[in-house]
């Protein structure tokens, strides 16, 4: 996990740096907000059975080129699993590969990154010792990768909907090996240009 996590960073890094050296007469950046719904559950020590929650912040997303995008969030986000629920606050890089479909009105963008997320809220109802609130680590660290459909507008804005899976890397209850956060989020976004293009 530690040589996966490395490897991500150092990839991103790269992507970051050439990004900039390369494609900088053609870069621009958004800024905006996202927010949407979320479905987890706990594996694979022990399963739980799956919950529904929220998930909203900010995000910047910067085009290094046509088609590669970077970009930064910070979110608070509520996962864990029946009868368990852990708030979180979020903050992923992810990189990917953007697309136009159709008339070019519209792009799709693939990506995949790293994630960290700090615990902020607990509330459990389990009788098992190994799901109580004490027990939960944090910081938790996550691949997410998923798909985005947004559509540009004449002044550069997007307004998109995103769907992502979330695979925790490391243990969400200290007591539990192998007790990994799973996520699906469902997300609609709205961004600004921000800068020059």
């Amino acid at each position: 996990m530690k040589r996966l996590i490395q490897s991500s960073v150092f990839v991103t890094a790269m992507i970051l740096v050439t990004a900039g050296q390369g494609h900088a007469q053609r870069a621009r950046t958004l800024v905006g907000a996202i927010g949407g719904a979320t479905t987890s559950d706990i594996c694979c020590s022990i399963n739980t059975a799956s919950r529904w929650g929220g998930t909203a912040g900010l995000f910047a997303a910067f085009r290094a080129s046509r088609q590669t995008v970077v970009s930064l969030e910070a979110l608070w986000t509520q996962k864990g699993g029946d009868p368990v629920r852990l708030d979180y606050i979020e903050v992923p890089l992810t990189f990917g590969a953007s697309m136009p479909t159709g008339n070019g009105d519209w792009r799709a963008r693939f990506y995949t990154g790293i994630g960290i997320g700090f615990r902020i809220g607990c509330n459990s109802t389990s009788s098992i010792n190994a799901f109580d609130c004490d027990r939960a680590k944090s910081p938790e660290w996550s691949w997410p990768f998923g798909l985005l459909l947004a559509r540009v507008n004449p002044n550069g804005s997007i307004l998109g909907f995103d769907i992502r899976y979330n695979y925790g890397l490391s243990d969400t209850f200290e007591t539990l090996s192998s007790s990994h956060n799973r996520t699906w989020y469902f997300r609609v976004l709205y961004g600004l240009p921000f800068g020059r293009n």
